[in-house]
């Protein structure tokens, strides 16, 4: 044992800066080997959506041609494309969109970080810190939204961000640390409309909580502040001048809708009249009013709130975080061992109200159907009533849980609910941390027992380092070798190639690297609408497969004129030469799907399973479309 604390204490992992370095390289490991793969891109989120387009666009506008138009708060571009775009003015597009790759994978192995320094800020400990950050590693939702080129991935940043500088400041707040929390929560709030009211609630929410800190145990006296508690204010008032400012700008720049002199406050009207309309069938979308979205929520909205919370925490919440069960019993444990060690406790007006709305919210489920909702309400009643710190990250989050819950039936997505599930993740670190801390109520610290449990702890942490580097590492270097493997393929592939011959993709493609590969026009994302045509000398963003011809065209019309006096050739990562069709979807027209075959020409030398698939005839006609996945969970 002392060996291996020995070890331990030589590479740092007992020290918060040794903790922070592991969980960022892991982070940023298992991010890169994703990137690396194909699997997510700034360019490709995995399914076909092509939703990326809409930033790029704008970005490329703004860089290339000095046009705002990307800048919209309803698009949620306020601050993906200005970032975006800067890096395109730097380095053009096809190396911008590599060097925004490593950006993204920056960004996401950041919120790791963030997620286990602000659990060692509340509590002073690092093992529920490296708990919280390696649930962050393995999220799914962070992994697919902080890489696939949507606006979330700084929305995520935003939340981790916020909640770090909110406990610095419970800790001291000083006034610059009170003005940055405030632009933290304007840069949440512009970044994604759906945290315009949570934003701002929890800067009106600041400062109660700020000005009496007695529920934070770490906070630092800084004198008397109960005849200044108006310094408080601060984030709030740091809140509103950077919305007011850039609300300013959108008017005076004219992106806002006419007549719209609140852009920033406004954004989700839209989705109000979607909500409403299908929450009360008597209300139609031209006919709409405010009125109508008070009176749904005051007498429909009650009714279903049990149905649409147990939806919202069975399918977004546990259903979505990897290992909940066994999240679930380790913070249930943890708040147990907290529970036995306060005793009896002081139950306030705020430590009973807790219960019994979770007891209330418990009643109206069905426990055998939504038994993990029901759980997690158990675990989150009890640490409501043993952890003060939770009561402050639950009141901050629940503006947003609202929100999300009621909207549930039309927006609420995986990237919006995500926020609290990294809430969540927090409490669980705090409780973690608490409860060890606590164990020396049963076992001295000076004691045996305490010393043992202590170094226990320590090395618990330390392989939790060693596995999530380990995993990343691994990752990576295989993601590497795959990457190198197919370029090795792809440089083969173009000697095959005839001179006037063409190369269809699929989107999981760097597609100016294969182009500067093969050498030939590069069709990329065939099967999602063809949404770039890469020929070594275009530029811009936004040339769809498509204009080769003349519009109204068929796909057979585009791929006739992108054949010319050649072949067309197909591509797809990793494909094998037992794939004897795709279907390309290039044309506005085809709501059939039509797939042509593949015909394997020659094999690839170094592996005799691939060969190079040249594009055949039609083979097979489908009058409907297969669907594609729900983002909601709900269908």
């Amino acid at each position: 044992m002392k060996s291996i604390m020995r070890v331990i204490a030589i590479a740092g992992l007992d020290r918060a800066r040794g903790v922070y370095a592991a969980v960022f390289i892991a982070a940023f490991l298992s991010r890169l080997a994703v990137v690396q793969r194909g699997e997510f891109t700034p360019w490709w989120d995995g399914i076909g959506w092509g939703y990326a387009d809409l930033w790029i666009g704008g970005a490329t506008a703004l860089a290339f041609e000095g046009s705002p138009a990307g800048l919209h708060f309803a698009t949620e571009g306020l601050v993906y494309v200005p970032l975006l775009a800067l890096v395109f003015k730097l380095f053009g597009l096809s190396t911008g969109m590599e060097v925004w790759s490593f950006v993204l994978i920056a960004v996401a192995a950041s919120v790791a970080l963030m997620a286990t320094a602000t659990v060692h800020l509340i509590t002073g400990r690092i093992a529920g810190g490296v708990v919280a950050g390696a649930f962050v590693i393995f999220d799914p939702v962070l992994e697919w939204f902080g890489l696939n080129g949507w606006s979330d991935a700084f929305t995520f940043l935003g939340v981790a961000t916020t909640f770090l500088i909110f406990f610095a400041c419970a800790r001291r707040p000083t006034r610059v640390r009170l003005v940055l929390l405030g632009v933290s929560l304007a840069f949440l709030a512009l970044g994604h409309a759906t945290w315009t009211w949570p934003a701002l609630a929890w800067a009106i929410l600041a400062w109660p909580l700020l000005a009496n800190r007695q529920w934070f145990d770490r906070a630092e006296p800084v004198g008397d502040s109960r005849g200044n508690s108006l310094r408080f204010a601060i984030p709030l008032v740091a809140f509103l001048v950077c919305m007011l400012a850039v609300n300013w700008y959108l008017v005076g720049a004219g992106l806002a809708d006419e007549g719209n002199l609140a852009p920033v406050f406004s954004s989700d009207v839209n989705n109000q009249r979607s909500l409403i309309t299908r929450l009360d069938p008597d209300v139609e979308w031209a006919t709409w009013e405010p009125a109508d979205t008070i009176r749904t929520f005051v007498f429909k909205v009650p009714g279903l709130f049990p149905s649409l919370f147990s939806d919202l925490v069975g399918q977004q919440i546990t259903g979505a975080i990897p290992l909940s069960a066994w999240l679930l019993l380790v913070m249930g444990v943890a708040v147990l061992v907290l529970a036995l060690a306060q005793g009896r406790p002081r139950l306030s007006g705020w430590a009973v109200l807790g219960p019994a709305l979770f007891a209330v919210l418990a009643l109206a489920l069905n426990p055998v159907e939504n038994a993990a909702v029901v759980i997690l309400l158990a675990v989150l009643a009890a640490a409501w009533v043993y952890m003060q710190v939770a009561r402050a990250i639950l009141a901050i989050v629940a503006p947003l849980a609202l929100i999300l819950v009621v909207f549930l039936p039309v927006i609420t997505q995986f990237r919006h609910s995500n926020a609290v599930i990294f809430a969540l993740l927090i409490i669980a670190g705090a409780a973690i941390d608490g409860a060890l801390a606590r164990w020396s109520i049963y076992r001295p610290g000076e004691g045996r027992d305490g010393a043992l449990i202590a170094r226990l702890a320590t090395l618990a942490t330390a392989t939790t380092l060693v596995i999530v580097v380990v995993v990343g590492a691994l990752q990576a270097v295989t993601a590497a070798q795959f990457r190198l493997g197919e370029e090795r393929y792809l440089t083969w592939l173009g000697a095959v190639m005839g001179p006037g011959d063409a190369l269809l993709t699929s989107g999981d493609v760097n597609p100016w690297r294969v182009q500067e590969l093969i050498g030939r026009p590069i069709a990329y994302d065939v099967e999602n609408g063809g949404r770039l045509l890469v020929t070594g000398t275009n530029s811009e963003w936004g040339r769809r497969v498509a204009e080769v011809t003349a519009a109204p065209a068929t796909t057979g019309d585009v791929l006739r004129v992108l054949a010319g006096d050649g072949r067309l050739w197909f591509y797809r990562p990793g494909e094998t030469v037992d794939v004897k069709r795709f279907a390309p979807r290039l044309a506005g027209e085809n709501q059939a799907l039509s797939f042509l075959s593949l015909i394997p020409v020659a094999t690839y030398p170094a592996d005799d399973s691939r060969a190079a698939l040249a594009v055949g005839d039609p083979i097979e006609i489908l009058e409907e479309p297969p669907s594609v996945p729900s983002q909601t969970g709900r269908g």
